[in-house]
């Protein structure tokens, strides 16, 4: 029997779960990992857990993709594992939906005021996130208005550009929509509406996603300030897009 090494990402950022198989009973068997992104420095092999025997170990890495190996005994004779590659991430979402997810839970936290009813703040309730892009079909599943919603862009795809030998800049796009009643009685919600995108704008250009570990900046893609939508132009929208930027690795 070979010593064999496999890992699962736990993809909730505690880091991974390596079984080790093959090994002597009673032996030391340790997993040897390295950041896979080094750029022009040599890997740099430390040890991310051990076990007596064969079974599982738990690595507590940062979320990042990374090469492993396994260094044991088979048959009284040392032995390793050829390296793999694993992923370590926040989640088991698809990095579109994570960045979905991540710019819903910024939002959430800006103090949003100008509701000329109680409690005078946009409650966190009216900011939303729908799985789908945005259509003048899903206006009333949103409810009371005025809102916010974060989608996927209908509009846009991921931008992809390559940038090193194994990994690519992709730009997973977000659409952040306000929308309100556009009525002679709530046109006051004009500059609310104008300041909620001030906020929203300042809180997200440019900054990392703390529980996205593949995204570097957010660029913003500003779109109308104002529209109104025929043919009764009852709604008021001011929308922005969001590219999330991150480095992605090609072939795994």
């Amino acid at each position: 029997m070979s010593l064999s090494l496999s890992i699962t990402d736990n993809a909730d950022g505690t880091g991974a779960t390596a079984t080790i198989a093959g090994a002597d009973s009673a032996t030391t068997a340790t997993v040897y990992v390295s950041l896979v992104n080094q750029g022009n420095n040599p890997l740099a092999w430390v040890s991310a857990g051990s076990r007596s025997g064969n079974g599982t170990v738990s690595l507590p890495v940062l979320p990042s993709y990374y090469f492993a190996y396994c260094a044991g005994t088979v048959s009284a004779a040392a032995a390793l594992t050829p390296p793999i590659i694993f992923l370590a991430s926040y989640a088991s979402e698809s990095v579109q939906q994570q960045v979905e997810m991540a710019i819903l839970a910024k939002i959430q936290t800006l103090t949003l005021t100008g509701l000329a009813t109680p409690p005078g703040n946009l409650p966190s309730s009216r900011i939303m996130r729908f799985d789908t892009p945005m259509t003048d079909d899903l206006i009333p599943l949103v409810g009371t208005l005025p809102a916010i919603i974060v989608a996927p862009a209908g509009e846009a795809a991921e931008t992809v550009k390559p940038v090193v030998n194994a990994r690519d800049d992709i730009g997973w796009p977000v659409n952040v929509i306000i929308l309100a009643n556009f009525a002679p009685r709530q046109q006051g919600y004009a500059d609310s509406i104008k300041r909620w995108r001030e906020q929203i704008f300042r809180a997200v250009r440019f900054q990392r996603l703390p529980t996205v570990a593949e995204v570097y900046t957010v660029i913003p893609e500003p779109k109308a300030i104002l529209t109104w939508k025929p043919p009764l132009y009852d709604y008021v929208f001011s929308a922005l897009t969001f590219r999330a930027m991150g480095r992605d690795y090609r072939g795994v």
